[in-house]
């Protein structure tokens, strides 16, 4: 095939995944920075719901965006398979071999050499060498990236039931985060109420992310994010365990769902305050104990000492 050249800002990669070996249906997009030579952001889901494939490759990025982020906020998906793959997939992909084997792949459009490399990587990051994958792309620029998701807005909350009895400006967005697991001195989800204040880690997935990110100053030098207090909006329980709402920054939120009772790990927490003070208290009661034993026993050799030389010397 001839080589050309990425004539626009952004190549998007569009990507449909079949797991013969979970049985798992999965979406994925790919956003590779033409400027740059490096894939800046990457979105997976995995459903195991044959209806997660009705989208079809010859839709829109924006359209694919939408339905792998509908998928996510709606709960409708398989979240640690999820989690664990995107984890590895953003690994995998920020590599230098990888961007130049990809460009050299769109520079050509060589779906199928595309199709190869990404069916290499998901073979050995869900451990399935027959896993099915077939790909399309599209190139945009960065002003039709930035205006197709105001456009489409995929990220706000007036269309999610949950959180649709907040009152919160027209412009808030959600944006994906994790609970901060404290199994010593957490608290427990049931025990949570509106108004908490709360630990969490942010899921980057988007730009929007990236862009709180970067406005709290939380990113790290590998890349990641570094833990950020949110206030609890709303909370409930639902089939799977529980839904919370949180407030993170100004005009964004989280909505987060977590299947466990966990101990979750909460903003100056009383818990580690009182058990700080009880560890004080406790060492300042050892301390005055071994003070007092140390009085009795030298008190005690004084004594034995006064006695031997009566007996010695005045006794005898």
């Amino acid at each position: 095939m001839e080589d050309r050249n990425l004539k626009n800002d952004w190549t998007i990669v569009k990507g449909k995944l079949f797991t013969p070996k979970q049985n798992f249906y999965g979406l994925m997009i790919i956003f590779y920075d033409n400027n740059r030579n490096v894939v800046d952001n990457v979105n997976l889901v995995f459903s195991m719901y044959s209806e997660t494939h009705d989208i079809e490759l010859t839709d829109s990025w924006i359209k694919f965006e939408k339905t792998i982020q509908d998928m996510i906020f709606g709960a409708n998906f398989s979240q640690s398979f999820t989690m664990t793959a995107i984890d590895k997939l953003k690994a995998d992909t920020n590599s230098n071999l990888f961007a130049s084997e990809l460009k050299t792949s769109l520079n050509k459009q060589d779906i199928t050499a595309i199709n190869t490399l990404f069916k290499h990587i998901f073979s050995k990051i869900i451990n399935d060498e027959k896993i099915v994958i077939d790909c399309a792309f599209e190139e945009i620029s960065h002003k039709e990236l930035i205006d197709g998701r105001i456009r489409e807005d995929v990220n706000t909350i007036e269309n999610d039931d949950f959180s649709e009895s907040i009152s919160t400006p027209p412009d808030y967005k959600l944006i994906n985060a994790k609970l901060i697991l404290a199994p010593i001195d957490g608290k427990l989800i049931t025990e949570l109420n509106v108004g908490d204040s709360i630990m969490v880690n942010l899921i980057i997935m988007s730009m929007a992310e990236n862009a709180v990110i970067d406005k709290l100053k939380l990113r790290k030098p590998d890349g990641s994010a570094k833990p950020v207090p949110a206030k609890i909006v709303k909370i409930q329980p639902y089939a799977k365990g529980f839904q919370l709402l949180v407030n993170i920054t100004e005009n964004y939120y989280a909505k987060i769902i977590e299947e466990e009772r966990i101990l979750v790990k909460t903003v100056n927490s009383p818990l580690v305050k009182d058990k700080g003070k009880l560890t004080d208290k406790k060492n300042k009661n050892n301390d005055n104990e071994k003070s007092g034993i140390s009085w009795i026993m030298i008190g005690t050799v004084v004594v034995l000492g006064i006695a031997i030389i009566y007996f010695v010397f005045i006794g005898g």
